[in-house]
């Protein structure tokens, strides 16, 4: 009642989580009363409520209000919302909110961005911030960009194997996916088919139907011992690392 932007934000949000009653208050008026004053996480709570997180209707004009102003009080989950509700219908508006959230998800998303527009070396800048960051999905996507010289770079199989790993090891089915085709193929790596094996039994087992394919078709013709061996590394949860190839060692 006396004005203070922070206190109308806090008793919104305990009457919205139910830890107060609600006392004829409505949580989205405090959040309003808040926002308006120029509170930063009101105003970002007001604009995920217009985009249908509460009780209030869809608005997206609204919801982009409240959020750029909670995205000029520096709250990246505002810059990053407002990411995504522009990147497909305004590009270049998306950019300038994922760049301002600089978080490992904007960074990725940027990295897509970039890549449709065929902007290659923002979108590897993007992906790297990512993947700095920890987002394997970023990884994978370096992992495919480096092994691609539709942009004018020198493919570099060495780092796609990397990025695979660290996608692969992620748990990523795409990333295990086409790390199996890097050992199978032998591009950057001895040739290893049980390696190559036991990454497309990870995909598969992820849900990715061509790795079962493929899985089922290197596997038709391995020998007993093979088999043995391949069974052991998947009961195992790993592959070997690097050297003599899998296959080849007793």
């Amino acid at each position: 009642e006396a004005g203070w932007p922070s206190a109308a934000f806090e008793l919104g949000e305990a009457i919205e989580k139910g830890a107060l009653p609600a006392g004829g208050l409505e949580p989205f008026l405090l959040f309003q009363q808040a926002a308006a004053a120029g509170h930063g996480p009101a105003a970002l709570r007001l604009g995920q409520l217009y985009l249908g997180g509460g009780p209030l209707p869809r608005d997206e004009a609204r919801a982009a209000m409240w959020l750029a102003l909670a995205a000029e009080a520096r709250q990246t989950e505002a810059s990053l919302t407002l990411g995504r509700l522009y990147y497909d219908k305004n590009p270049a508006a998306a950019a300038k909110w994922l760049e301002q959230a600089r978080n490992q998800e904007a960074g990725y998303l940027l990295g897509e961005l970039y890549l449709k527009e065929k902007r290659f070396i923002e979108a590897v800048a993007a992906f790297t911030f990512a993947a700095d960051q920890g987002s394997p999905e970023a990884s994978l996507a370096l992992g495919l960009l480096n092994l691609d010289n539709e942009f004018g770079r020198r493919p570099n199989p060495r780092e796609a194997l990397r990025r695979f790993k660290i996608a692969a090891q992620a748990g990523l089915p795409n990333g295990a996916y086409h790390l199996a085709h890097m050992y199978i193929a032998g591009q950057a790596t001895p040739k290893d088919s049980l390696t190559g094996a036991f990454w497309l039994h990870r995909a598969a087992d992820r849900g990715h139907e061509e790795a079962r394919a493929e899985y089922d078709k290197l596997t038709l013709n391995f020998t007993p011992g093979q088999k043995k061996r391949l069974e052991r590394m998947i009961e195992d949860g790993f592959a070997p690392a690097a050297g003599t190839p899998a296959d080849q060692r007793p």
